[in-house]
């Protein structure tokens, strides 16, 4: 038998040498730096290009701020106040709008300490004086026809809104009783005398503002002006339908809905009810509106619903108003004795209130005690006199 050769595997191909690339030829001296320039000056372009395109859409605080004002969340404008503040304390501009927020805002005390940082700083005299102006306006109805006429003498200029703004604010503040309950027919009657002297300036300024601020927030605003002006003027019904249209234009909006609330408490009561509900669940931690619906349950008999919220109120800053309601309660249970400890407690905490006196006048008078009655009623009217004359406002220093 032949013997077979074994199979040789084919020879694997042989691997190319590899061949070295061409050495470039030597690049003459003066084109490299060319090149290194051409470089850096595309750099420098893109460079310039992304900071143009950061300066056009990249974040603007002041802008963030403005708009934050414009749409009337002064919260969000002071937060972002504060943080530009942190990173520029002396920049006098941030300081004047910072006032301007504070005072819109309804923080005096810390809009007067933005006008005396703005004044060291060394901020412009007359957009200082413009704005102390619209301060002592708001705060205490002080100037404020004098912001009006500024405004009628120059409605196009870009500020003339917040002139109006602090007339009608302060100017409201000054003449719109506040809150009839406790007042006799005479007070009440001079106060209406008082309110018709400016009413129809009141409400042209109503008109200029709607006319002049077109934005959501701005024209619920100014309804909620028109409905102060008109309940003041003891057009109740005009009133709440203003006051359903502010809050149709800004259902979110807590002082809307809390004076939409109130408005309705003695004629609708449980739409009243429905309303403040809503805004505890929204504002869980706004005492006046616990305290409002509380007051709501007790006037449709919901008696243990009404004292379980004034007794969560008796630790928040409205303890006297809660301890009064629920002597006011037990009062109306035929608890006489605890109701007297509840409101000998409130007029212990305010004795200069006017409140806690006309409660106990009419705790005495329905306790059969007309002496005492008539000693803390005459102690309430006293102490109502003394608050409707109006303080000369604190000037910024």
């Amino acid at each position: 038998m032949r013997q077979r050769k074994p199979k040789v595997p084919p020879a694997m191909p042989a691997r190319p040498t590899p061949v070295a690339p061409p050495t470039p030829a030597a690049v003459p001296s003066g084109r490299r730096p060319r090149r290194l320039l051409t470089a850096l000056a595309v750099a420098g372009l893109i460079g310039a290009a992304g900071w143009g395109a950061w300066a056009l859409w990249g974040p603007d605080t002041l802008a963030d701020i403005r708009a934050a004002m414009d749409r009337r969340d002064f919260r969000a404008a002071d937060d972002l106040l504060a943080k530009r503040l942190a990173e520029r304390p002396d920049d006098p501009a941030v300081r004047l709008l910072a006032a301007e927020s504070a005072r819109r805002a309804g923080d005096f005390a810390a809009a007067a300490g933005h006008l005396r940082a703005f004044k060291a700083r060394g901020g412009a005299a007359a957009a200082r004086d413009r704005e102390a102006r619209r301060l002592r306006a708001q705060t205490s109805g002080q100037e404020a026809d004098r912001l009006l006429a500024e405004y009628d003498a120059r409605p196009d200029a870009a500020d003339a809104h917040l002139s109006l703004e602090a007339y009608l604010e302060g100017k409201l503040r000054a003449v719109a009783p506040c809150g009839t309950a406790g007042m006799d027919a005479a007070a009440e009657d001079a106060a209406l005398a008082v309110f018709a002297a400016s009413e129809a300036d009141l409400h042209r300024a109503v008109d200029a503002w709607l006319a002049a601020r077109p934005g959501r927030a701005d024209q619920a605003q100014g309804k909620l002006w028109r409905a102060r002006a008109y309940l003041a003027g003891n057009k109740h019904p005009a009133g709440v339908a203003a006051l359903r249209e502010a809050v149709e234009l800004a259902p979110d909006n807590l002082e809307g809905r809390f004076q939409l609330a109130l408005s309705l408490a003695m004629t609708a009561p449980d739409e009243s009810r429905r309303h403040l509900e809503a805004l505890l669940v929204r504002h869980p931690a706004a005492p006046h509106v616990r305290l409002g619906l509380a007051n709501t349950y007790r006037m449709l008999g919901r008696g243990a619903d009404a004292r379980r919220l004034y007794e969560e109120m008796l630790a928040t800053p409205l303890r006297m108003d809660a301890l009064v309601e629920l002597g006011t309660l037990e009062l109306e249970e035929g608890h006489r004795a605890e109701a007297e400890r509840r409101l000998r407690a409130a007029h212990d905490l305010a004795p200069d209130a006017p409140g806690t006196n006309m409660a106990l006048s009419r705790y005495y008078h329905v306790a059969g005690r007309p002496d005492e009655a008539a000693k803390y009623r005459k102690t309430f009217e006293e102490l109502e006199a003394a608050r409707k004359t109006p303080a000369p406002a604190e000037r910024p220093k």
